[in-house]
């Protein structure tokens, strides 16, 4: 466990206790809630720059290149 300490305004500060804001329990479930909006917004970003410009569809031999490719690199790198 990592102990936080922050600073707030005492106005700021008073009203989140009394909302129960400043339990662990409510701090790290308004982190754990913050930190999955911010991957959701990620990946919608990601969708849409696919969208935007959507990658080169391969053929099925040229996916059988790059999984050659890939396999033989493992290969290399094992010293096999």
């Amino acid at each position: 466990m990592t102990t936080i300490e922050i600073t707030l305004p005492d106005a700021l500060a008073a009203e989140a206790s009394g909302a129960g804001l400043l339990a662990p329990e409510a701090i790290e479930r308004l982190l754990r809630d913050k930190l999955a909006s911010d991957r959701i917004a990620r990946l919608q970003d990601a969708r849409a720059a696919l969208a935007a410009d959507p990658p080169e569809v391969l053929t099925r031999q040229e996916i059988n290149e790059e999984i050659s490719a890939y396999r033989k690199g493992q290969r290399l790198a094992a010293g096999s």
